[in-house]
């Protein structure tokens, strides 16, 4: 026992013993479970109870093998499979996913809401150019004030700090509009559209963060479930009508989506 308990520790594992130094010489015993994996529950930190409190998850060990399980903390009575709930949610996002009449449209609305910006952006460019020529000729006349000693220095000074400041803001909000070409945005947004009628297969080989920013990107407030259909209060409206398909199949209920149907083209 004068032995360090790190020591001690490294000895009894060495003869196959299974118990962990605490603090003030003494031990506890350690009980042999399956390692978790945060990527094995990727519902957990998102999925909630009826209740309102966010589930739990695990495992189970069974008589041959270790099982996965979702469960709230108020009503442990109830563990639901996180086999099953896996499937289930997977199942959901199939039936979310867009359809390729669905991108289409989408692509021509998400290039048409660019051809504006677009528009709007050279408009804004020009105004910018003669805000900046206006500005220069200003300069270039305060300066042949100074030559002719209509001014003084000190009123040079002044004014031209003034004039300054206000070509360094217009010249740095040109720049910002002339930056990015709505082109290359559109572009690159277009070559992830077709990605969109397979959520399962972008879910799938996500990581456990990367899938739970699509899962409440997709259920806008949370996502609760205590058997049978997931419930949400709304979700993200270019997924309304193909959640009709979802409920159809007992996958989902929404709670508010009466007042938001049409804001998204037909998946027919």
């Amino acid at each position: 026992w004068s032995v360090s308990s790190e020591i001690r520790w490294s000895l009894s594992r060495g003869i196959g013993g299974q118990f962990a130094p605490k603090s003030g010489g003494q031990y506890q015993r350690i009980l042999h479970s399956k390692t978790q994996s945060k990527e094995e529950f990727p519902l957990r930190g998102v999925l909630k109870c009826w209740c309102g409190q966010h589930m739990t998850a695990g495992f189970s060990k069974g008589k041959k093998k270790y099982y996965l399980y979702y469960r709230c903390i108020h009503h442990t009575e109830k563990n639901f499979s996180g086999d099953k709930l896996h499937e289930q949610f997977e199942e959901l996002l199939c039936c979310l996913s867009f359809t390729k009449k669905q991108v289409s449209q989408l692509t021509g609305i998400t290039e048409a809401y660019l051809n504006g910006e677009k528009s709007s952006k050279q408009a804004d460019i020009t105004t910018r150019k003669k805000q900046l020529n206006d500005i220069n000729e200003k300069i270039e006349k305060l300066e042949n004030r100074l030559m002719k000693d209509e001014i003084d220095g000190q009123t040079y000074k002044k004014w031209l700090s003034k004039f300054s400041h206000e070509k360094s803001i217009i010249q740095h909000n040109l720049n910002e509009n002339q930056k990015t070409g709505n082109a290359r945005k559109f572009a690159e947004l277009e070559s992830y559209m077709d990605q969109l009628t397979n959520l399962k297969g972008i879910y799938s080989i996500s990581t456990n963060d990367d899938r739970q920013l699509l899962i409440r990107g997709v259920f806008k407030h949370k996502l609760t479930y205590s058997g049978g259909p997931f419930r949400t209060p709304s979700i993200s409206s270019v997924f309304v009508h193909n959640s009709l398909k979802a409920k159809e199949k007992g996958l989902l209920d929404i709670e508010e989506a009466n007042h938001i149907w049409e804001s998204f083209p037909s998946c027919t």
